[in-house]
């Protein structure tokens, strides 16, 4: 097969939509590889993220493009038991081999022999108190592609002796196997705030992590670096905002999250109640220094969207991503907001037994009208998992 023509390679390529086949025709000889590396890319819809549903066994992988079943489930060997967390742009899976402890991020896209598997901290060092604490990473993202010479993380953690307590924040080197928490910023404050500043979700952007917190208020983390390139602190402040609503329909918020979109910063509000598979959303714009008519500045304001104006939305802690429909090169796209079932809230499943340990895998989809909480079931129902919460693989 190695002596096929690159001709008929590239061929083959521009009839695999789905960059999860392109990989595997890839992985299937050297050759195959280096001709398809160095012959010119066909013209092809861009890659949206893929759904992975954790069963008992396996994780299934649901693709817009190939639908259920997509060719990047069977990369995801090796992780049976692991709880999934998150995922960075390149195929980078964040998740923990011993449900709360043994935090690692994995290159999926890359073939099994060659995988990259780059370990997380388990830890966080308190250098003020000269002390140190085990922590459970509930969220995460990265200043960059992981394997970059200088790459920081940033985290939303609980400290395993406060695992029913507030959630905190932590940054970290990559290749560095302990974090440092906010109370290194030289403030002396500490991480331990007010409910309404309790991170919910984490986004890197303009140079800065920036924490969406409980009262819809972003908490803005900057990370400064030593002349070695060491991270030597944390910079911090608090981008209040007015009011935001927290319910919808008499449905309560249960989710926020954090992305960038056309320049600017959005928020979108989940509402319902999951048990009942009600899920509905509203989504907001940041505007910074609002001047009021006296001419004092108030704080910044979340400003309501009322259409998506041709864009689709994926949603999920740490890996939010906006897309521009008529970019995309998909055909019957209708804007709208996916969805799945994170398990962000429920932090204590991870540490039961397997046999009593149950992540909700059900309440995955799509939601496209406006004041309702009317969502399509375009993934497949499934039973709950014993090892992790459905997640986000970004390509």
């Amino acid at each position: 097969m190695g002596n096929l023509p690159r001709e008929l390679l590239c061929d083959v390529a521009s009839r695999l939509p789905c960059v999860a086949d392109r990989d595997d025709a890839a992985d299937v000889c050297r050759e195959w590889r280096a001709a398809l590396e160095t012959s010119p890319s066909p013209k092809l819809p861009r890659q949206l993220p893929w759904l992975l549903l954790p069963s008992a066994n396996s994780t299934l992988a649901c693709c817009l493009v190939c639908g259920t079943g997509c060719a990047i489930g069977h990369k995801l060997k090796g992780m049976d038991g692991a709880r999934y967390f998150g995922s960075y742009k390149g195929g980078w899976l964040f998740l923990a081999y011993d449900q709360f402890c043994s935090h690692a991020v994995v290159n999926v896209r890359a073939p099994h022999p060659e995988r990259t598997v780059l370990n997380l901290p388990n830890q966080v060092v308190c250098r003020q108190r000269q002390d140190c604490h085990d922590i459970v990473i509930l969220a995460a993202t990265l200043s960059s592609q992981p394997d970059d010479k200088i790459c920081i993380g940033a985290g939303i953690t609980l400290q395993w002796r406060f695992v029913v307590g507030q959630r905190q924040m932590a940054f970290w080197m990559m290749g560095c196997l302990s974090a440092i928490s906010l109370e290194d910023d030289g403030t002396g404050e500490g991480d331990q705030c007010d409910p309404l500043l309790e991170p919910e979700d984490v986004l890197y952007h303009e140079g800065a992590f920036r924490f969406l917190t409980n009262g819809g208020h972003i908490r803005i983390c900057t990370p400064l670096l030593t002349e070695g390139g060491d991270l030597e602190r944390i910079a911090h402040s608090v981008s209040f905002f007015n009011d935001v609503l927290v319910e919808m329909n008499g449905y309560p918020v249960i989710g926020r999250y954090l992305l960038s979109s056309r320049e600017s910063l959005l928020m979108v509000v989940r509402f319902g109640i999951q048990s009942e598979l009600k899920t509905g959303f509203r989504v907001y714009r940041a505007v910074h220094n609002l001047v009021s008519d006296d001419g004092a500045t108030n704080a910044s304001s979340w400003c309501e969207l009322h259409t998506l104006d041709n864009r689709i939305l994926y949603v999920g802690r740490g890996c939010s991503r906006s897309y521009e429909i008529e970019k995309l090169g998909h055909e019957g796209l209708e804007e709208g907001i996916y969805f799945s079932e994170d398990g962000f809230f429920n932090p204590t499943v991870m540490f039961f037994g397997a046999n009593d340990r149950k992540y909700p895998c059900i309440d995955n989809g799509l939601w496209t009208e406006f004041g309702t909480t009317n969502v399509q079931r375009c993934f497949p129902m499934q039973d709950p998992s014993k090892k992790s919460p459905p997640v986000w693989l970004l390509p």
